[in-house]
């Protein structure tokens, strides 16, 4: 069971797809056939009202970090209006963004589909929450104040600073447990047989 924490000073900031803004990538799995990435874990700040950029044959996420809120137009309409509400749709899917009053940042899981799928993702409070998880792929995101994550395996919790990123692969444990304000747990699980 690896475990890695990442933080500010791991992360990379890119160019979007469509030339209108950053991202900050926390962390990413690349193909093996130099075809992109399989799965990406990254913070965007939206800062003017547009159509997001496609990234046909992946899962997205989008949650809600700061900010009054958009709403995202596809096939229905995707209201993210309070902290942490998030909304998933296909990378290509014609998607429109507009904002409700000023700028926002949201966090972005995307998964390549016949490879990787990410499951709902979970928001830990203070209190001792059981994140007990099978997923190949495990990662809690401090999007506010530092957290902390320990198993039975591992009974000295772990602390994850604010704006850092614990990974943990191949978790095994069938106890574990998070706790910190603001924490988001992300589960990515492979597909293939």
């Amino acid at each position: 069971m690896p475990i890695t924490l990442l933080g500010p000073s791991n992360y990379v900031s890119m160019p979007w797809k469509n030339g209108k803004g950053e991202t900050l990538e926390l962390n990413s799995e690349e193909s093996d056939d130099d075809t992109g990435f399989l799965w990406r874990l990254s913070i965007a700040s939206v800062v003017e009202d547009g159509l997001f950029s496609d990234f046909t044959d992946y899962q997205r996420i989008l949650i809600l970090l700061d900010g009054n809120g958009m709403t995202l137009d596809h096939k229905e309409k995707s209201p993210l209006i309070t902290r942490y509400d998030y909304c998933e749709f296909k990378g290509e899917t014609n998607t429109h963004a507009t904002l409700h009053d000023g700028p926002i940042t949201d966090f972005n899981i995307m998964c390549r589909e016949g490879r990787y799928k990410a499951r709902p993702p979970k928001i830990i409070t203070d209190q001792k929450t059981d994140v007990a998880s099978d997923a190949q792929h495990q990662f809690f995101y401090a999007a506010e104040l530092p957290g902390k994550w320990w198993s039975a395996d591992k009974p000295q919790p772990i602390t994850i600073p604010s704006q850092h990123l614990l990974w943990i692969s191949q978790c095994e444990t069938d106890s574990a447990y998070a706790q910190g304000a603001g924490i988001i747990q992300i589960q990515i699980d492979s597909v293939l047989p």
